[in-house]
């Protein structure tokens, strides 16, 4: 859970989301502020640097939601406030602060639909739920709302599986308490009981009325979502466009250590798979195309398969729903998805297996209708 809040994966989640015509633009530039921030971060020394430069930013990116609260850049950077003071719980502290901006401005804007995720995490507690149920009840974009309702979904489920391991494990549930507070792993314990019944309850809301179909559905044995993106000529690409052929989908980018060193094992399954109905896209989230297509220059780092580029914050990773990565799908001939996975060990061979298996399903199909 704490790799959620890395900052690498702040620079994979941030996003941008538009606003309308008529919603008033922040009156600094955040876009080259964030950039600013990231690469400072990067190149920070020390853990020292690196407060003095969150202290910094915080100011910052507080000051801009206080004075610009109706632009679209708002959510995101009250979110960079509380992801940068993760360990602050000072009640009059940045943390506190940007959760209260949060819930009092933030609920109806355009701008927090790609926050949800984050904010609905268990490490937000109470706060953070208390701004998704608000997103919930009164954003008036129905598909905004639909995504804060699978966030909350997402949390509770996560709940009840940490709740669960805290049950059947007392020195588990002793480092739980200690980091969290006395009597915090009960709570958490007793919450549980009643989660199920809420899950149900939300689940019933995105499958019916007016929220029905507005978030795609990432389950095994679902259709693959809609997802159209660029390669790095430019070209507008489709998933659905490979579709006859088995697809592994591999959001990474160049900055991802566990993403560089699956490449050998990218480079062997698709020599295995040679003429076989199989094609691996790897998906960048690096904020430059120029980041990857130097990357790939190199001769160390041969990649010689599909690239396609999805940049930072692209509504590509809202709908497949990217928090770590490498992220792997694997989505069958017909277009459904099969297999999914968050992370690489390169002594499991459960998704080789599993291409194998599904490049064999297509192969036998396509003989038996020529046969």
């Amino acid at each position: 859970m704490q790799r959620l809040f890395a900052l690498a994966a702040v620079v994979m989640l941030a996003a941008v989301v538009q606003a309308d015509e008529d919603t008033k633009p922040a009156k600094e530039d955040f876009k080259s502020m964030k950039a600013d921030l990231f690469s400072k971060a990067r190149s920070s020394k020390d853990a020292s640097e690196r407060t003095k430069l969150f202290e910094q930013y915080t100011k910052k990116f507080l000051e801009l939601a206080k004075t610009s609260p109706k632009s679209a850049e708002a959510p995101e950077a009250l979110m960079l406030v509380i992801q940068m003071n993760m360990a602050d719980k000072a009640k009059d502290g940045p943390k506190a602060k940007a959760l209260a901006m949060l819930e009092k401005d933030q609920v109806k804007n355009a701008g927090i639909a790609s926050q949800l995720r984050i904010l609905g995490s268990p490490m937000l507690g109470e706060d953070g739920a208390r701004v998704v149920k608000g997103v919930a009840k009164d954003h008036p974009d129905k598909k905004t709302r639909a995504l804060a309702y699978k966030s909350m979904i997402k949390t509770l489920e996560s709940s009840t599986q940490l709740a669960n391991r805290l049950d059947n494990n007392a020195a588990l549930k002793e480092q739980y308490d200690k980091r969290f507070g006395e009597g915090a792993g009960d709570k958490l314990i007793e919450k549980a009981k009643t989660a199920k019944k809420e899950i149900a309850e939300y689940k019933k809301t995105l499958t019916t009325g007016e929220l029905k179909g507005l978030v795609p559905d990432l389950s095994i044995g679902a259709v693959a979502p809609v997802t159209e993106a660029e390669d790095l000529e430019g070209k507008k690409v489709k998933l659905s466009d490979l579709k006859g052929k088995v697809v592994l989908l591999d959001f990474w980018a160049t900055w991802c250590g566990p993403c560089v060193r699956m490449i050998p094992h990218n480079r062997t399954l698709v020599k295995d798979m040679k003429d076989k109905p199989f094609v691996l896209v790897s998906v960048s989230s690096d904020a430059k195309k120029d980041t990857v297509t130097k990357f790939l220059k190199e001769p160390k780092n041969e990649m010689p398969w599909t690239h396609w580029w999805i940049g930072v914050g692209s509504p590509v990773s809202e709908t497949w729903e990217i928090e770590g990565i490498p992220a792997l799908y694997v989505i069958d001939h017909k277009g459904k998805i099969r297999f999914k996975q968050v992370g690489f060990n390169p002594n499991d061979d459960k998704l080789a297996k599993e291409i194998a298996k599904l490049v064999q399903e297509a192969e036998d199909e396509k003989k038996a209708k020529t046969d």
